[in-house]
């Protein structure tokens, strides 16, 4: 699979595309108007507490006041006007603002540092036992005392001086961030997560890319600024071209506007509609055209795997989380319903983002979880 990174302008927005084998599978938004909050760290202040909903309302500068709520309320005994540093974990919905946490984790190119904990990790897509159990080690080495960190999936296979130098990056950073809040009065941005070349940077970009192209030499320097930072010895990878629109180039604009479509067709004559609702995402798969009188059971399999695998783009590309309900085209024969959640299965493996195929019920409807971190575009 040949996987390219490409970053320009679009829509009044930065945005950085993931291409596999030229499909578009990811895409990163951020604009000034619209920002990537998710992940921002910022000094806020409790406005509000609620004992009934064992939840505390925070401004932390936007039109909403955050709501922190869970377990880790109880412990932090917090009142009125006090600050208090949070990080966003969860982007609006509907008329809720955001929710943060006071669990800080600081995320780096391998690792993620937890101020406020003492405990070690590994992400759960390492599932070699083996690199496992040598990541949880070496995590338990080079620990700060008193924080604890957790092993992001591209620490596989590095060295533990990596890992360390990681770490001590994350040290640095989050002393910057306790420097700041304590000259800022609150409510303040401690910490941005919403720059994409930073992001791109740091979440996306690795070995398996043959390349990151720019055609704005802005967003380029930029980018090469990060890179040095995180994956510095794979700068030759990075290329400026001379055009006015990255994107035009790849021919991306048409593809990426389909992103917002509510029907996506299917090569094989099918299509899925995808529907969004306050509780859930539902995705209804179709033959279409691709009808077989003489083999139906051919014909549905084949329908419903090509749909399976454009579901998963598609999910990862509008950036859809939550509940995902995909009412796949009826499978009577027991193997060919296992055969289809062993192929989401295997599909999901390619989000970054942890997609959890749950089960198929009775009614041959898949039941799947995302985790999203990104507004979606759709």
């Amino acid at each position: 699979m040949i996987k390219q990174l490409i970053i320009g302008e679009r829509c009044g927005a930065v945005q950085a595309c993931v291409l596999e084998d030229g499909q578009p599978v990811e895409l990163l938004s951020g604009s000034p108007e619209k920002p990537q909050i998710n992940g921002n760290i910022c000094l806020g202040r409790v406005k509000n507490l609620s004992p009934g909903l064992e939840a505390a309302f925070i401004d932390i500068g936007l039109e909403k006041n955050a709501m922190l709520s869970g377990e880790e309320l109880k412990r932090l005994h917090l009142r009125r006007e006090q600050e208090i540093i949070v990080q966003i974990t969860k982007l609006p919905g509907g008329d809720k603002g955001v929710v943060v946490s006071a669990d800080i984790k600081l995320a780096g190119r391998f690792c993620v540092l937890m101020p406020y904990s003492d405990s070690v990790g590994v992400s759960k897509r390492v599932d070699d036992e083996t690199e496992e159990a040598r990541l949880r080690q070496i995590a338990a080495e080079i620990k700060p005392p008193g924080m604890g960190i957790i092993l992001r999936t591209d620490a596989k296979g590095r060295a533990k001086e990596e890992l360390s130098e990681d770490v001590s990056r994350l040290l640095d950073e989050w002393e910057s961030i306790l420097q700041r809040a304590d000259h800022l009065t609150a409510p303040a941005l401690l910490r941005d997560e919403s720059g994409i070349t930073y992001k791109a940077a740091r979440d996306i970009f690795c070995e398996d890319f043959k390349e990151v192209v720019f055609s704005s030499k802005m967003l380029y320097n930029s980018f090469m600024e990060h890179a040095r930072l995180f994956t510095p010895d794979l700068a030759d990878r990075i290329r400026l071209i001379e055009a006015s629109d990255v994107f035009t180039v790849y021919r991306l604009n048409d593809r990426l506007a389909e992103a917002q479509k509510r029907t996506v067709r299917l090569k094989c004559g099918g299509f899925i509609v995808i529907d969004r609702t306050e509780a859930m995402t539902v995705i209804d798969v179709n033959s279409g055209k691709c009808i077989s009188e003489k083999d139906a059971r051919a014909t549905i399999s084949k329908v419903n795997s090509e749909a399976a695998r454009e579901i998963v783009r598609q999910l990862r590309l509008r950036d859809i989380g939550g509940i995902i309900v995909v009412d796949f085209i009826n499978m009577n024969d027991k193997a060919d319903r296992q055969a289809l959640l062993d192929e989401l299965g295997e599909l999901a493996k390619a989000d970054r983002n942890r997609l959890r195929i749950v089960d198929i019920t009775p009614l041959n409807l898949v039941e799947m979880t995302r985790k999203r971190k990104n507004e979606s575009t759709n």
